[in-house]
C-alpha cells in the first residue's frame, strides 16, 4: 500500500514536471528581462534532474530542499512548506532548508512558526552564513511585532490600569544632551545601552526593549528627548507596563569635564528618586555610568550578588573613540537604519577588538540589514539573497573571529562543510510568478498511508 502511494506521488511528481517545462513564460517584477529568461532556463534544465533523484531516492534530501525553493520562486507556497519542512527534517542540521522553511512559513502566513523556525539561530555556527539570515529574520520580526503591539496597546490607553504594569520592568530613557557641541550629542544613546547593559545583569529586573519606547517617542512625537515628570511618568509607565523609568541629562563641560544625573520614578509613589549626580573627565565615562548604575540600583532597594556586581562594573572598552562609534550606532540603529548601525559598530570593533558589546551588535544590525525587508521582496529577490548572506567577513569581524577562537577555543564547535551543499547548477534563485502550470507534490514521508 506504502509502495503504492509513493509511485502515485512520483506520476505527480513527473505530471508537474512536464507541465513546467512545456512553458517559457513568466517571472517575478523584480527580475530583467535576461534576468527571467536564463531562470526559466535553469529550471527547465534542473527539473527533471531533481524529479529524476527523488524518483530513484524519496530521501533525496538535496533535491526535495531544491524543489521547495522551485516551488517559493513560483509562488507555490504550500507545496514549498511541504518540501522543505520535508528536507528539514531529513538533515537537521542543513541550515539553508531551515532558513528557507522559515521563509515558505512566513508566505503561509504562519509568522509564529516562521519565528520558532529562526529562533534556533543560536544553534547554528556563527561560522554559517545562515546563522545571519536566520537571526537578522528573527530579529526583524520580533521588532514588527513589538512595534505592531505598542500601537495598539496605545489606542486602547484608557482601559490600562496601573494593575497592568510588572513590578519587576523597568524602562531606561535615552539621556538628554544639555550642552550645544552636536559632537557629543550621541553619547546620550550609547550611556543609556550601557545602563539597559548593565541592569539587564540583575535577575529581579526586566528590561523593556528599546524598540518599545522608541515606537512610542514616534507614535507621541516626543522627539526620542527623554524628558520626564510627574504628569508624563504615569503615562509613560502605563503604556510600557514598566513599574520604574529611569531618565536623566548630561553634560560636557570646558576642560572634557563630563556631568551625569540621573533619577528613576516609581509610579506607585508617583515621585521620583532622590536625583544622583556625579562628574569626572570625559575619558572616565563607562567608570563614571557604571558609580551611578550602582547607585540606582542601591535606591531601588535591590540587594546585588557578588556575581551580578562583577558583571555590572565590567568595562566593555577603553577606547573613547571606539565608544563614539558605538554610540553612533546606537542611534542609528534606533532610526532603523541597520546598516548604518553595522559600518559604526564594525568600527567600534576595528578599534577595538576586545569590545564584545559593539561586537554582538554589529553582528545583529549585519543581520537586519541584510534580511530586515518584507517578506515579499525577500521572495521577490531569492536569487540575490546569497549575496548578502555569504558577504565576506570585514577585518574586525576577522580579528574577532582569531581571538574568539584563541581565547574560548571555539574552532572545534565548527563542523567544515555543513553549509558546502551546492544545488543542481540553479542554487537559490529569483522569485517568479507562476506560469509554468502546476507544480508537484512533495513526497511523502515514508511509512505514512
Amino acid at each position: 500500500m506504502r509502495q503504492n502511494g509513493n509511485l502515485l506521488i512520483f506520476f505527480a511528481l513527473l505530471f508537474g514536471i512536464s507541465l513546467m517545462c512545456s512553458c517559457s513564460s513568466v517571472m517575478h517584477n523584480n527580475l530583467t528581462v535576461e534576468e527571467r529568461k536564463q531562470q526559466v532556463e535553469r529550471d527547465k534544465k534542473n527539473l527533471p534532474k531533481l524529479v529524476h533523484n527523488v524518483l530513484g531516492d524519496i530521501r533525496d534530501q538535496r533535491s526535495i530542499r531544491e524543489l521547495g525553493l522551485i516551488c517559493l520562486r513560483f509562488e507555490k507556497y504550500k507545496k514549498a512548506r511541504l518540501f522543505l519542512k520535508r528536507a528539514s527534517s531529513l538533515d537537521k542540521t542543513d541550515n539553508k532548508a531551515k532558513f528557507y522553511y522559515g521563509l515558505a512559513l512566513e508566505m503561509n502566513d504562519q509568522t509564529d512558526e516562521a519565528l520558532d523556525v529562526y529562533r534556533a539561530y543560536d544553534s547554528v555556527s556563527s561560522f554559517s552564513p545562515y546563522h545571519r539570515a536566520m537571526r537578522g529574520r528573527y530579529d526583524w520580526l520580533t521588532r514588527r511585532r513589538i512595534e505592531e503591539e505598542m500601537r495598539n496597546l496605545m489606542q486602547q490607553e484608557e482601559k490600562i490600569g496601573l494593575d497592568s504594569l510588572d513590578m519587576d520592568a523597568i524602562a531606561i530613557f535615552p539621556l538628554v544632551y544639555q550642552g550645544d557641541n552636536s559632537e557629543y550629542e550621541p553619547l546620550g544613546k550609547g550611556l543609556s545601552e550601557m545602563i539597559i547593559t548593565d541592569l539587564s545583569q540583575v535577575t529581579d529586573l526586566q528590561i523593556v526593549e528599546r524598540v518599545r519606547l522608541n515606537t512610542l517617542f514616534e507614535e507621541m512625537s516626543l522627539g526620542q528627548t527623554g524628558l520626564i515628570d510627574g504628569n508624563t511618568a504615569p503615562r509613560y509607565g502605563k503604556l510600557l507596563r514598566a513599574n520604574r523609568i529611569i531618565s536623566g541629562v548630561y553634560d560636557v563641560l570646558e576642560g572634557e569635564k563630563l556631568t551625569m544625573e540621573v533619577e528613576y520614578w516609581d509610579f506607585p509613589n508617583r515621585e521620583p528618586s532622590a536625583e544622583q549626580s556625579k562628574e569626572d573627565k570625559l575619558t572616565e565615562l563607562l567608570k563614571l555610568q557604571k558609580e551611578l548604575v550602582l547607585d540606582l540600583v542601591t535606591d531601588m532597594g535591590i540587594y546585588l550578588t557578588r556575581e551580578e556586581k562583577d558583571r555590572i562594573l565590567r568595562i566593555p572598552t577603553k577606547n573613547l573613540q571606539a565608544f563614539m562609534a558605538f554610540c553612533l550606532g546606537v542611534e542609528s540603529q534606533d532610526n532603523g537604519d541597520f546598516s548604518q548601525a553595522a559600518e559604526h559598530f564594525q568600527k567600534a570593533v576595528d578599534l577595538d577588538p576586545y569590545f564584545d558589546l559593539a561586537a554582538q551588535h554589529m553582528d545583529e544590525n549585519m543581520a537586519m540589514g541584510a534580511m530586515g525587508v518584507d517578506k515579499n521582496q525577500l521572495v521577490a529577490n531569492l536569487n540575490r539573497i546569497e549575496q548578502p548572506i555569504n558577504q565576506p567577513l570585514s577585518p574586525g569581524q576577522m580579528t574577532r573571529n582569531r581571538l574568539q577562537m584563541t581565547l574560548y577555543n571555539i574552532g572545534s564547535f565548527f563542523v567544515p562543510g555543513q553549509d558546502n551543499r551546492e544545488a543542481p547548477e540553479e542554487a537559490v534563485s529569483a522569485g517568479m510568478s507562476s506560469g509554468f502550470g502546476d507544480l508537484p507534490d512533495p513526497p511523502g514521508t515514508p511509512g505514512a498511508r
